[in-house]
């Protein structure tokens, strides 16, 4: 009999993965398997065919999908889609960091470590709330009314602003109440505390206000770029980031004057901090972190972290950064700017701090401070 002969060879390997595998994606070099019942993803070298990478994720992830330089999961039980980066690390079982969280019930927004204490400015709630760090107590609630949003600590007190009474409101932390308020310009958004001195963003009128710690009194109004939103010192000044400009601004806090300004890219917001003589800042429509050196007033890398790219923090030879698209907390070593790992956490998370030897995010949306500790 004339024909060609066809030989088919059915292929057997098995890979075991997480528990209860739904869905699954392959890319470029690359297999993604969601795994339902514990919150996992796969990752899967099809050349190898073993698992490389597990990586946390929200709740009970079902889809997934290739989206550039990220995975997206579609996690049903949050109702939330996960943006994970593909160059991820791999989740060393015997090192998952422990998260534990306090619910306030309401919207926490930003965060200082002080007097022994976290403190936590709650929006919605009016108030700024003083937990144990160890314990995760609250304890103390103080009502500053105003929509408090922005918190930094010196001079012997806690300082906040509140972007709906547009006042500065300063705590004394062994009475634990309210001790003295200013009124600042409009929507003040951004806080920090350097040289005798609170200084305070006014994000409507573009500009940054000093204000005397001993007296309470307004003592210069610096213009600066369009939409100043945070703010952070070191390095010889007080740096602001100019969201609608695509740029950080330093002010020098002896002439009080913008002297430098260095553009970082789209919609630089709430991520600036100075550590290790490098300012940090994020990109959030770029969904970057960007490190300038203030001595050249330049960038001098980027690294791609993740979609909506918010607040940032630096600890040891880490960086971390929040992401409010994808629900987690990215990690970026310091020297080669690569991205390490990601930990999911609750739902917005804005601020993300280091003190006592742990990270602390607060995620607006879920109204839930979490502590990791890292190992």
């Amino acid at each position: 009999m004339n024909g060609n002969i066809i030989q088919l060879r059915l292929l057997t390997d098995t890979i075991t993965v997480g528990t209860l595998p739904t869905g699954i994606i392959g890319d470029d070099d690359s297999i993604w398997v969601t795994n339902t019942n514990d919150d996992t993803v796969s990752r899967i070298d099809p050349g190898s065919r073993s698992v490389i990478s597990s990586l946390k994720t929200g709740d009970q992830p079902l889809a997934v999908a290739s989206y550039g330089d990220y995975v997206a999961i579609a996690e049903t039980k949050s109702s939330t889609v996960t943006f994970v980066t593909k160059g991820t690390a791999p989740v060393d079982d015997s090192a998952v960091p422990v998260l534990t969280s306090v619910h306030l019930g309401s919207s926490p927004v930003d965060l200082v470590d002080a007097f022994g204490s976290i403190w936590v400015t709650d929006g919605d709630g009016g108030s700024v709330v003083r937990l144990n760090p160890v314990t995760l107590k609250i304890m103390a609630t103080i009502n500053v009314g105003g929509r408090p949003l922005a918190i930094t600590s010196g001079g012997g007190a806690v300082w906040v602003a509140c972007v709906r009474s547009n006042r500065l409101i300063r705590i004394d932390p062994g009475a634990t109440k309210v001790s003295g308020s200013v009124a600042i310009r409009d929507l003040p958004t951004g806080i920090t505390f350097e040289d005798n001195a609170v200084w305070v963003s006014g994000t409507t009128d573009n500009v940054v206000q000093r204000i005397d710690d001993a007296n309470m009194k307004v003592t210069d109004v610096i213009p600066v770029g369009d939409r100043p939103l945070r703010l952070a010192a070191g390095t010889g000044g007080i740096w602001v980031t100019e969201s609608a400009r695509g740029s950080i601004a330093l002010i020098d806090n002896i002439s009080r004057k913008v002297v430098a300004r260095v553009d970082v890219g789209k919609k630089p917001g709430a991520g600036i901090v100075v550590a290790d003589q490098f300012v940090w800042a994020t990109n959030f429509d770029g969904g970057q972190l960007v490190k300038v050196d203030p001595a050249g007033r330049s960038v001098v890398g980027r690294a791609s972290v993740a979609v909506e790219a918010y607040s940032v923090a630096v600890e040891g030879e880490n960086v971390w950064v929040t992401s409010t698209k994808s629900n987690s907390v990215v990690r970026v070593d310091r020297s080669t700017l690569a991205v390490t790992g990601t930990i999911a956490v609750g739902h917005y998370p804005q601020t993300v701090i280091v003190a006592s030897g742990s990270l602390w995010v607060a995620s607006t949306r879920e109204g839930v401070v979490q502590r990791i500790d890292l190992p």
